[in-house]
């Protein structure tokens, strides 16, 4: 860490969206590996989950099997599990070993639940992260608030906030930092988690860091060649070349640039994954990307017409994907456009 900002790399958990997190044996342990090399300051290994442990798949049921990825020289970085639709009380206790963070999604839905965890993981020991989803899109100002000040009773190591639908300009994410870092406790380290929908994750990032308080730690998650769910995500090589120039830090790029090289230029091929502008689109009405990908894959769709069939989604329907009513708002072109008959 330098200029208290933390890096943390989630290749392997975010991409494990794309194939279920079935990378391989040695993919997994390789990514780790040279992630610990390049000098990372945490990797995010992969989801807990109940099902039994796979050495092929980035999912762990236990710290223990978590362990059996990590290399014998971990080098300076630490490592942390994703908690999503997991109850932690099913994990050891925290032990004194390198993955020390364990990750917890909060939703609207289960925003209690997801207090519920944090403080079962603290009680556990380990470090606990409040990951807010959609954060911006997801919840009014005196809701913001409010969360946050229910997040200061729990007082976790910290908190970073996804910009699940990618809505965020630079004017967003100046207010999003500004309201978190005037209501949040000063010791909490305060994130951000960004998608690639509008192509502008690296720029958003580095307006992050130029407006934190540089007493405050912050922390910005990314992936290697921004892996994850389309659009993608912001790709862990351009921080870290943003860190190296402009805040004197030394991560090893030929250790992440080999990692490219070896395994997720492949994976791009196979498993596609980066801006497209239906996803733009998709932000701009802040709803779900899946409606914009449902019209990518339709492949008649023109750019015009998913602009227009996308303004058609309203209410809940906005964040939650509601594959009947983009089916019918498709057939609907389609009968406009004369391609389908009563």
């Amino acid at each position: 860490m330098k200029d208290n900002i933390i890096l943390l790399d989630t290749s392997l958990r975010d991409g494990s969206h794309l194939n279920g997190g079935r990378f391989g044996k040695n993919m997994i342990i390789d990514t780790v590996d040279g992630l610990c090399r390049a000098g990372i300051d945490y990797v995010e290994l992969g989801f807990l989950t109940t099902n039994h442990y796979d050495k092929e798949i980035s999912l762990f049921g236990s710290i223990e099997d978590a362990r059996k990825v990590l290399p014998q020289d971990t080098k300076n970085t630490r490592f942390a599990l994703m908690a999503y639709r997991f109850d932690v009380d099913n994990i050891e206790d925290y032990d004194g070993g390198m993955i020390d963070l364990i990750r917890t999604t909060f939703h609207v839905y289960d925003f209690e639940e997801g207090i519920s965890n944090c403080k079962k993981t603290i009680k556990k020991g380990y470090k606990c992260s409040v990951n807010l989803i959609n954060f911006y899109g997801a919840y009014t100002e005196e809701q913001k608030i409010n969360n946050f000040k229910r997040i200061n009773d729990i007082h976790p190591f910290a908190i970073s906030m996804a910009d699940t639908y990618g809505l965020l300009d630079v004017p967003e994410i100046e207010y999003v930092y500004e309201l978190a870092d005037k209501y949040l406790d000063k010791d909490i380290i305060l994130g951000i988690h960004l998608h690639e929908n509008k192509g502008i994750s690296y720029a958003l990032a580095q307006r992050f860091l130029q407006i934190k308080d540089k007493n405050r730690i912050a922390l910005i998650d990314g992936t290697l060649y921004g892996i994850g769910e389309v659009p993608g995500n912001l790709r862990i090589e351009q921080i870290c070349e943003f860190m190296n120039k402009y805040h004197g830090t030394n991560y090893n790029m030929d250790e992440i640039y080999k990692l490219i090289d070896q395994y997720f230029i492949k994976l791009k091929k196979i498993k596609n994954w980066d801006y497209e502008l239906p996803y733009a689109i998709s932000s701009k009405y802040g709803i779900n990307r899946k409606y914009a990908q449902f019209l990518i894959e339709k492949g008649d769709v023109g750019i015009y017409d998913i602009n227009r069939i996308l303004a058609n989604v309203h209410g809940p329907d906005k964040p939650s994907y509601n594959k009947a009513l983009i089916t019918e708002l498709y057939n609907k072109f389609k009968l406009e456009k004369g391609y389908l008959s009563l």
